[in-house]
């Protein structure tokens, strides 16, 4: 069976999350991520601590 394909889908998603993590969890910003609908995917840390929110009341 031949891996090939699955094996780089997979170093370039973790090389993909290396990029983009230190971006998102920049300490001064407050970052979401929409999906193209505006559906909140995921929000930064920093705007959950300084909105004092919970999951729930981003979603």
């Amino acid at each position: 069976m031949d891996i090939t394909s699955c094996l780089q889908a997979k170093v370039s998603f973790h090389e993909s999350e290396r990029r983009f993590s230190p971006i998102f969890n920049d300490p001064c910003q407050f970052i979401g991520l929409l999906a193209t609908e505006g559906i909140v995917l995921a929000v930064n840390q920093k705007a959950f601590h300084f909105g004092e929110l919970q999951t729930q009341d981003v979603v």
